[in-house]
C-alpha cells in the first residue's frame, strides 16, 4: 500500500481545528503569560504535497508560547485536542519513515549516525542500570529495544500508533500497541522505562508518569529525553527554534522536568544535555549554504506556503556549531547551557508520590 493510499484512511487534517486550554501539569494553575508567537511551528510542506497530497494546516493561535506563573512550566496554550493530535503523530509516522512511500515494505528510514546515537544513548542508561526487563514507551519501530535486547535486556515497548504494527512480528521484544496508560503489564515490572522523545507529546503527562511510578520496580530506572528550553541553543534561535512544534505540548527545564517527576516519586539521579545531530548533519549544512537553497515554511495566517529567500544564515551557522560542539568534552559546552536536549535519570524512591 503507498502512503498516500494509507493517509487517506487517516483523520489527520480535520477542516475545522478546535483549540482548548488546559490547567498546568505541575501545579493545577491557570495563570498562564504567553511568551511569544513561534514563527517555527509548522509543519514542513513538501513532507505531504511531495507525496501529493495537501498541506497540514496550522491555525494561528497554535503557535502561542507560555509560561506558568507559578512554576515556570513552558507549554502551547493554547493548543489542538488531543483527537487531532494523534491523526497527526500517525500521519508523521507514514509520512516520514517508510522506504520508497511504501507502507507494506517493512522498511524504515534511518539517518546518518541513528545506530550510534542509539548506542550511546544505551551505552548512558547502563551506567545505572545493566540488566533486566527494559519498557521502551513510544518506540516506534523499536530500534531503541533491538539493541537494549542485544544488551542482554528482556525488551518490551509501547507504542500509540497502529501504523509500524507489523514490524513488530518477528522481533525478539513485545510491544502492546495502544495507550501507555491503558497497558496490561503489571506493577513493579520494570527495572528501566525509557521515553525518548514523548513527554512534551502527552496531553496528561501526570496520568503518564503516575502509570510509570507504578510499573517501575524498587530503585528501578526512569529515562526521559525532552526539548531542552533553558538551553543556550534555544535562546539564539528564538522564535525560530526548531524544537517549537504543532506535537510539542510542554517545554522543560531542569528544574521544571525535577519538579513535575518529584509529584510521582521519582528523584533524579543525574541530568545532562546533547545535540544529537552528528558530522552528517553537519556536512549538509555546509553543502546547503553553497546551493543557497531557499527554505519553504508554512504561513499562519494565510493557511498556504510562502518562501523565505534565503532563511537567517546566522541561524544556520549557529547551529552546525552547536553540532560541531557535540564532539567536544562536556565541560567545554557549558553543560546544561548548551544541549538542545535535555535527558534526566531518576529512580523511584522509597516515598509515596504526592499526587
Amino acid at each position: 500500500m503507498e502512503v498516500l493510499e494509507k493517509l487517506k484512511t487517516i483523520a489527520w487534517a480535520p477542516e475545522k481545528i478546535t483549540l482548548e486550554s488546559l490547567p498546568c501539569p505541575i501545579c493545577g494553575g491557570r495563570d498562564i503569560a504567553m511568551m511569544r508567537r513561534a514563527r517555527n511551528l509548522h509543519l514542513e510542506p513538501a513532507l505531504f504535497t511531495n507525496k501529493g497530497y495537501k498541506p497540514y494546516p496550522m491555525h494561528a493561535d497554535e503557535t502561542s508560547i507560555a509560561r506558568c506563573h507559578d512554576c515556570g512550566l513552558v507549554q502551547t496554550n493554547p493548543r489542538r485536542k488531543s483527537t487531532d493530535l494523534i491523526g497527526l503523530n500517525n500521519a508523521l509516522h507514514l509520512v516520514k519513515d517508510y522506504k520508497d512511500g511504501k507502507v507494506d515494505s517493512g522498511e524504515i528510514l534511518t539517518g546518518e549516525g541513528d545506530r550510534a546515537l542509539r548506542e550511546d544513548r544505551i551505552a548512558r542508561v547502563m551506567k545505572f542500570k545493566r540488566s533486566g526487563k527494559w519498557l521502551d514507551v513510544g518506540c516506534g519501530a523499536g530500534r531503541d529495544l533491538d539493541l537494549a535486547v542485544e544488551k542482554g535486556f528482556e525488551g518490551y515497548g509501547v507504542e500509540l500508533s497502529d501504523v509500524k504494527k507489523d514490524f513488530y512480528k518477528n522481533k525478539k521484544f513485545t510491544v502492546h500497541v495502544g495507550s501507555f496508560e491503558n497497558t496490561p503489564f503489571p506493577p513493579n515490572s520494570f527495572d528501566v522505562i525509557s521515553m525518548w522523545d514523548v513527554l512534551e507529546h502527552v496531553e496528561e503527562p501526570n496520568h503518564v508518569l503516575a502509570k510509570v511510578g507504578a510499573l517501575l520496580k524498587p530503585e528501578g530506572l526512569f529515562v526521559a529525553k525532552v526539548p531542552n528550553h533553558a538551553s543556550l541553543y534555544r535562546r539564539l534561535h528564538g522564535v525560530w527554534w526548531d524544537m517549537y512544534h504543532p506535537l510539542h505540548l510542554y517545554y522543560f527545564t531542569r528544574d521544571t522536568m525535577g519538579k513535575l517527576l518529584s509529584k510521582h516519586g521519582l528523584d533524579i539521579l543525574h541530568a545532562e544535555t546533547i545535540n544529537p545531530y552528528g558530522l552528517g548533519c553537519l556536512a549538509k549544512d555546509i553543502l546547503s549554504w553553497r546551493r543557497a537553497k531557499s527554505n519553504v515554511i508554512l504561513s499562519h495566517s494565510e493557511g498556504s506556503a510562502a518562501a523565505l529567500s534565503q532563511g537567517d544564515k546566522k541561524v544556520t551557522i549557529a547551529k552546525s556549531i552547536f553540532r560541531a560542539m557535540d564532539y567536544l568534552p562536556k565541560r567545554v559546552c557549558l553543560q546544561m547551557m548548551m544541549g538542545n536536549f535535555l535527558i534526566v535519570y531518576a529512580r523511584r524512591s522509597a516515598a509515596m508520590p504526592k499526587i
